[in-house]
């Protein structure tokens, strides 16, 4: 191969990376999208503001203990995402916004060792609600509710080998219910990809008075424990949006960029090819 070839698809794997970085999840009926690494504020660690990634919308009402941001290595390099301690989270305005119904979650996290009875992100009170986080009865186990407590996919129910979630490990979770209350609950990670299905409930007349939270539930309980990198919440989606928004969290938290490693040593054949024709004196 010579060095223009080499040069030229150089210059197509960067572009692809760059297009990669720049990536965006599709902007139509997200309600919700908080990132790690876009439109926070800190003060000394702890995070005490946190805006949509998109809009620019200022979501958190209060901050709950110390939230920290942090960077955590994963498949594809180091990201930041918010480290909860078991007394962290965030009360998030707007709650009328996530009484919705469809609804389609997106979340990437870890958890700590032995969670149970945690939320990561939740709109609930009395019964009435929806709540993505780790089964009451299960440690490490994912429950998805969407009230009443105990439905489909709640608590390990109908649970799968992979909803049991390995320590320290970042996932792409996914969680849906559609208008006739067909419920999924999606698990992907580096070694892992899984799905389960089937028809749950949902109360269409949410309670006025729900609680828009992550890394809690309403006033203060199940605590999350672990990290939380991106959430973003849509109230419906086609098969190519829900493909799209899982191909940009897969690409910028789960598969590496082969071409980054091609470009390296492409560029090294490049210039060994280039050092063997310069003229020599």
């Amino acid at each position: 191969m010579n060095c223009k070839r080499i040069l030229t698809l150089c210059f197509v794997l960067l572009c692809t990376m760059l297009a990669r970085a720049n990536a965006q999840p599709p902007a139509a009926d997200r309600i919700f999208w908080l990132a790690a690494d876009t439109n926070l504020t800190t003060d000394a660690g702890t995070v005490t503001a946190w805006g949509d990634a998109g809009t620019g919308q200022a979501w958190v009402d209060q901050v709950v203990g110390a939230p920290q941001l942090a960077m955590e290595a994963f498949p594809t390099g180091p990201r930041s995402v918010i480290r909860f301690d078991g007394d962290d989270g965030f009360d998030l305005q707007l709650d009328a916004l996530a009484r919705i119904k469809p609804i389609s979650i997106y979340a990437v996290a870890s958890i700590d060792t032995g969670l149970q009875g945690a939320i990561l992100v939740a709109n609930y009170r009395d019964v009435s609600g929806f709540g993505l986080g780790i089964s009451d009865s299960a440690s490490q186990r994912i429950k998805w509710f969407t009230a009443p407590p105990g439905d489909f996919l709640d608590d390990g129910s109908a649970a799968f080998a992979e909803s049991v979630l390995t320590v320290d490990v970042p996932y792409v979770l996914t969680a849906t219910q559609d208008s006739a209350d067909n419920k999924t609950l999606g698990v992907w990670s580096e070694a892992v990809q899984a799905s389960n299905s089937g028809v749950g409930t949902f109360d269409g007349n949410i309670a006025s008075d729900t609680q828009f939270t992550l890394g809690k539930l309403d006033n203060g309980r199940q605590w999350w424990r672990g990290d939380i990198a991106e959430v973003l919440i849509y109230n419906s989606v086609s098969p190519d949006q829900d493909a799209a928004v899982q191909a940009y969290l897969g690409n910028k938290y789960l598969v590496p960029e082969p071409g980054s490693a091609v470009l390296a040593v492409l560029a090294i054949l490049s210039w060994v090819g280039f050092m063997r024709r310069r003229p020599t004196a």
